[in-house]
């Protein structure tokens, strides 16, 4: 009986070193692969933050420029608006001066 007992223990010790061994390798593997997960995954968001970096710069130079356009439509505007008012008093200033 005592044999019986011993190799019975001896067996299921066996099985338990076999069953922790197996659960180490498993959990090692979806280590492994979580790791790759989040290693991707920071590089996906760097390379996003290199992407947005990028767009500001783009759209703060568009900006820029938008404002140039704007300073000048303006600013061409201005003249035009002011260039019948101006040739109408050189009119009358001189036009004046002749009477």
């Amino acid at each position: 009986m005592d044999r019986a007992i011993a190799e019975t223990t001896e067996r299921l010790e066996n099985e338990a070193k076999k069953n922790e061994q197996l659960l180490k390798k498993e959990f090692e593997g979806e280590k492994n692969v979580l790791q790759t997960k989040i290693d991707s995954l920071e590089k996906l968001v760097a390379d996003q933050q290199k992407h947005i970096d990028t767009l500001s710069k783009q759209m703060d130079t568009a900006y820029g420029k938008v404002q140039e356009i704007a300073v000048k439509a303006v600013s061409g505007k201005s003249r035009e608006d002011l260039q019948p008012f101006s040739s109408q008093h050189r009119e009358q200033t001189e036009g004046g001066h002749k009477g």
